[in-house]
């Protein structure tokens, strides 16, 4: 029964997020009481550690796995997949919301999630070594591939199925990852995206610094753009008016002078997210007639976006659990870049003609804003250059690069 409530609420938590988890939903969906759920876990707080941990130790199994007997980098990295997203394995969260719990359980969890991430860094290292991989930066290659694996988990699920339907659904992207990583979306090898616009020159405004109006349009984006930071980096739960206040280095009351309380804050932070989205999609269509370019620049200016100062909201949960509104955005959004991928097949220039290669995307760069805090070192662009070429050429020296055409059809 421990195993049962931590499969419901691991479906829950990537459903609404960590922070959203309602004890008694969780409890109503294996059939026990509140108070009966009490005898597994003693609180909130102790459900979400104990889903990270064993989110963490099924990965884990998954490395052992693809270690276990002596086969290529390339079979290793097939192995991993397939076994992380398998129908039948126990539903798992993807991190997220960290702040909930206590410093030493964040400690744990992070320190368990490292030596996963290094266990992938060793495969694509082997890989490199032996030729089989090309010279990738290895720590952003084991983040693209951990990203895109999580953001199956966070899209491919229903609000009103159980966890064995959205394990199938999701089933639908293994193949169309492994050949993303391996192979690269593009007909052509080695591909280059020839310099792409500059986010800063595409979200470039006009500002006087003796307007009064412009001053305060000026503060309240940087207040939602810092929001957006810190919800990105810590979850929205954990993050409160006080965190942003002094973010900011400003007060409460600066706050609430623009906005009443955190959860219209939180809105703004939706507005501008799907604004800025709109407008790099714009700004990429303007750049190139070539719908393959359109695709990789969206991809950069997404990578610029979120290693900036002032990202968008990115999405914490699966998207349909919005409110109705800002699903229907997503969907916009989704549907818009869908058009460009079918572009760009029938001309040729993109080779995996599956509508998963737009819906696992996002999974190459939502996890920036977090890696980028921890590598500052890294410059935006040469980051964003360095995902845009892992998803447009793939990490493979030997990739079949014929055109796959089949939903499901493992390359």
């Amino acid at each position: 029964m421990r195993e049962r409530v931590l499969d419901a609420a691991a479906h829950q938590m990537n459903l609404q997020g960590a922070a959203s988890i309602d004890l008694s939903s969780v409890s109503s969906a294996v059939g026990l009481t509140r108070n009966a759920f009490y005898y597994y876990f003693k609180s909130r707080r102790e459900l979400i550690y104990h889903s990270y941990l064993r989110a963490n130790r099924e990965l884990a199994k998954d490395l052992a796995q693809a270690n276990a007997t002596k086969l290529s980098a390339c079979e290793q990295l097939r192995t991993l997949i397939t076994a992380n997203l398998a129908e039948g394995r126990r539903e798992r969260t993807v991190l997220q919301d960290l702040k909930v719990l206590e410093p030493a359980e964040q400690d744990a969890v992070s320190s368990f999630y490292r030596q996963n991430v290094q266990g992938v860094e060793s495969i694509l290292a082997a890989g490199v070594q032996r030729g089989e991989f090309k010279q990738v930066n290895i720590p952003i290659a084991a983040q693209v591939l951990l990203g895109m694996m999580d953001w199956a988990r966070l899209w491919y699920i229903g609000t009103n199925e159980g966890a064995d339907a959205t394990a199938s659904r999701r089933k639908v992207s293994t193949p169309i990852i492994i050949d993303i990583l391996l192979g690269g979306i593009v007909t052509e090898r080695n591909f280059a995206l020839v310099n792409p616009p500059d986010l800063a020159s595409v979200t470039a405004r006009d500002f006087n610094a003796f307007d009064s109006q412009d001053i305060s349009r000026e503060k309240r984006v940087q207040l939602i753009g810092t929001a957006s930071r810190l919800f990105n980096q810590r979850g929205i739960e954990a993050t409160s008016i006080d965190d942003v206040a002094a973010a900011l280095g400003a007060t409460k009351g600066a706050i609430y002078h623009y906005f009443e309380n955190k959860n219209q804050l939180l809105m703004a932070c939706y507005e501008r997210a799907f604004e800025l989205y709109d407008q790099l999609i714009e700004a990429s269509e303007n750049f190139s007639d070539n719908p393959l370019d359109v695709i990789l620049t969206i991809m950069h200016l997404n990578c610029q976006a979120q290693a900036n100062r002032y990202p968008p909201l990115i999405l914490q949960s699966n998207p349909f659990s919005l409110p109705a509104k800002y699903t229907q955005r997503v969907l916009k959004i989704s549907h818009r870049v869908q058009k460009i991928r079918m572009a760009a097949v029938e001309q040729g220039f993109c080779r995996v003609d599956d509508p998963a290669v737009v819906d696992v995307s996002v999974g190459a760069f939502f996890w920036v804003q977090k890696w980028a805090k921890k590598n500052q070192f890294v410059k935006p662009r040469l980051l964003a250059d360095e995902v845009c070429s892992i998803y447009a050429n793939g990490i493979s020296t030997t990739q079949n690069r014929s055109r796959n055409r089949s939903r499901g059809q493992t390359p």
